[in-house]
């Protein structure tokens, strides 16, 4: 909020891209490093993302960035997608407006359990992004072997 006289305005700040946008941009970086490192891509998956979501969800109502409840996400996801042998998941937080994919992507390469996930024994994945109304980014990607 700024003044001017007795005036008060607020400025509200627009996405500069769509959290669609911003998933399908993650989701082309992770696979595009995956090729770089000779590896079969990940498979978008609308029931993983959704579950996904829910973690970013909890990450934002708490204002933390973890990976509580992991056990129970992968055990929600045995029930929808039966053949699971292994899951990963990376998590993030992020305040920039600008290139948000990217900056996410690469701070997931700089940490060594992250990028573990990201080249990890996967082929199916779902990602999403949640944007508070402050302008706060959570993000959650679910790696699943099936």
């Amino acid at each position: 909020m700024f003044h001017s006289d007795t005036v008060y305005y607020r400025v509200y700040t627009k996405p500069l891209f769509s959290i669609k946008e911003i998933n399908e941009s993650i989701h082309r970086e992770i696979n595009l490093e995956r090729i770089k490192h000779g590896l079969d891509i990940l498979t978008w998956d609308n029931r993983i993302a959704k579950i996904a979501l829910e973690k970013c969800l909890q990450m934002a109502k708490t204002d933390t960035t973890d990976h509580k409840g992991f056990t129970e996400r992968v055990q929600h996801l045995r029930l929808i997608i039966f053949s699971i042998s292994s899951c990963g998941e990376n998590v993030a937080s992020h305040i920039r407006r600008k290139s948000i994919a990217k900056t996410v992507v690469k701070m997931w390469f700089n940490s060594e359990g992250h990028h573990k996930n990201i080249l990890g024994d996967y082929n199916q994945t779902g990602i999403a992004t949640y944007r508070t109304p402050s302008g706060k980014y959570f993000f959650t990607q679910i790696f699943v072997k099936a």
